[in-house]
């Protein structure tokens, strides 16, 4: 799939792109209202682990905040 403006493109299986299988779970969380600490809590992370990876998601989509990620994630399928 690829991202708009980024040229970057992902697969939902993981494979072919940056955004791993935990990246995708702690941006899963997020799109549904999870706080960075509800998130750590569920995925057993500590909150710097999920705030790197909101980072990384962000650089890899392109993306300025992290509801603009879940916006780039869902137009491109990568979250449901």
């Amino acid at each position: 799939m690829l991202i708009p403006r980024t040229g970057m493109t992902f697969q939902r299986d993981g494979t072919g792109g940056a955004m791993d299988g935990r990246d995708r779970s702690v941006l899963q969380l997020v799109a549904e209202g999870e706080s960075y600490e509800e998130a750590a809590s569920r995925l057993r992370l500590d909150l710097v682990g999920i705030e790197r990876a909101m980072a990384r998601i962000r650089h890899h989509l392109g993306a300025n905040t992290d509801e603009h990620a879940v916006a780039l994630a869902l137009r491109a399928h990568l979250i449901d």
